[in-house]
């Protein structure tokens, strides 16, 4: 059985076992400080994330948890929630790279989020399936605001409509939204064998996590 058939074999069973997903590459947004490479929390494009996600396509990955033992450990940095991903060498998404996102399309998670009025109403999230809630509190009290009322929302960006919520008050969302990941780290197992490039693999981080991974450009 030669080695080519093998690697087909292997990305074939990755198609047909892992998790569809749309894979995104990154690019540093605009907004970035030129002194700090700090993101603009009020930035109304990228919503302080500090990148911009591109070109999606639609591919295949296999999917893992992290075992946090000396196999991976030497590797990059673990927490709970990571991911190791395995991307077949025939895909798009081969060429992925750090910060390039990951939006797995089969599921959905419950999240939430405390935006500000007026300086940051748009969510994280950019896979949002609906909103669940969105309430504040009001003379002590806590509040629903209504959809259509109170507020509209496209995309990942919530409209104010009435003025129930004063400018610059805090209010909470809950919503529904796909797993989004970027990448972390490009794991050094990487290696083509026999001139043959095998799947390769990429550690992945809940987007939730990318403010504190910023670095300063």
């Amino acid at each position: 059985m030669g080695l080519g058939f093998n690697v087909q074999m292997l990305n074939g069973m990755l198609a047909n076992l892992g998790q569809h997903c749309i894979w995104e590459q990154a690019s540093r947004c605009p907004c970035r400080s030129t002194r700090t490479g700090g993101a603009s929390v009020s930035c109304p494009v990228c919503a302080g994330a500090g990148f911009l996600w591109s070109n999606p396509t639609s591919c295949d990955i296999g999917v893992e948890g992290f075992r946090v033992d000396r196999q991976y450990a030497m590797w990059s940095e673990v927490e709970k929630g990571d991911q190791v991903a395995t991307i077949p060498s025939d895909s798009a998404a081969y060429a992925a790279g750090e910060y390039d996102s990951f939006t797995m399309t089969d599921t959905a998670l419950r999240l939430d989020q405390v935006l500000t009025r007026g300086t940051s109403d748009v969510l994280r999230s950019r896979s949002v399936l609906s909103l669940d809630r969105v309430s504040c509190i009001l003379a002590g009290a806590y509040t629903l605001l209504l959809p259509g009322i109170d507020y509209t929302f496209a995309g990942h960006t919530i409209t104010w409509i009435s003025s129930t919520l004063p400018v610059g008050a805090q209010y909470s969302v809950t919503y529904i939204a796909r797993p989004e990941f970027y990448v972390y780290r490009t794991l050094v197992s990487d290696r083509p064998h026999g001139h043959v490039p095998l799947p390769r693999k990429v550690h992945l981080k809940s987007m939730d996590t990318l403010n504190r991974a910023l670095v300063t450009a």
